[in-house]
């Protein structure tokens, strides 16, 4: 995986640059969360702190250092994560204390990291069925797109995968309970033409990040379009997918 001078992931470093991309994808979920959060494979927390404003949100990954840059972060926010503990939702066990009791879990940009990505999403139905009776349990899933477009970026990132709709949607039946109702669209739409360039086109394995700079000053065009193409006339195309499934 590609890492910056400080030794984080560069898919982690400018994440955690795109600001305005990170508060727009909190809002687009911010409709669907629950009472109490676990969020999968949160990094250093750069979505955590987003989704923290508001409810409690418990924190995990798999990787301790990056649970420990998290803890240290959290502590300047305003509102800090109710818990951060080490989860691996693909192993079968039992879950941690904190995990129990979640009505939601999301992820964001983590099941293309996991090779048995369908373990890992029974094992977030398996969280949010903890849930306390009465309340509902849902699971958002925000995934990179198309796998026509996978390329020399994915690789880097250790990404085994992209997805489509309809192979996401087939998953997730595989594994949710019965009577799961799954609703999906694509995301980002001006974000893919130059992800295919830049790593299928130009087999390139990163980006400047002059180019998440310049991504972040189209974020309020990007927003306007996506509200057209995908809220209007659901457009089959995007560097992202977001799915939000209701378990009975």
């Amino acid at each position: 995986m590609t890492t910056t001078a400080h030794d984080m992931p560069f898919e982690l470093a400018s994440m955690a640059r795109a600001v305005r991309y990170q508060q727009w994808l909190a809002s687009s979920v911010e409709r669907h969360l629950g009472h109490r959060v676990l969020e999968l494979g949160s990094g250093i927390g750069t979505m955590t702190r987003w989704l923290a404003e508001h409810r409690p949100v418990v924190a995990t990954d798999v990787s301790e250092p990056l649970l420990a840059r998290l803890r240290a972060a959290s502590a300047t926010w305003p509102r800090p994560p109710a818990a951060v503990c080490e989860f691996d939702p693909s192993a079968a066990g039992a879950l941690p204390d904190d995990v129990i009791g979640v009505d939601t879990a999301v992820s964001f940009n983590v099941l293309e990291h996991i090779r048995d990505d369908g373990a890992a999403i029974a094992g977030m139905f398996h969280a949010v069925g903890t849930r306390p009776s009465g309340t509902r349990g849902r699971v958002i899933i925000f995934v990179p797109a198309h796998q026509w477009a996978y390329g020399g970026i994915d690789e880097a990132f250790d990404h085994y995968r992209r997805y489509s709709k309809r192979h996401l949607t087939r998953l997730i039946r595989m594994v949710a309970p019965s009577g799961t109702e799954i609703r999906a669209r694509y995301f980002n739409t001006l974000g893919l033409p130059g992800w295919f360039l830049i790593g299928r086109v130009l087999r390139r394995s990163t980006f400047g990040m002059q180019s998440v700079d310049a991504m972040e000053r189209l974020i309020p065009v990007n927003r306007r379009l996506d509200a057209l193409l995908h809220g209007r006339r659901d457009l089959p195309l995007g560097q992202s997918l977001l799915v939000v499934a209701d378990a009975p």
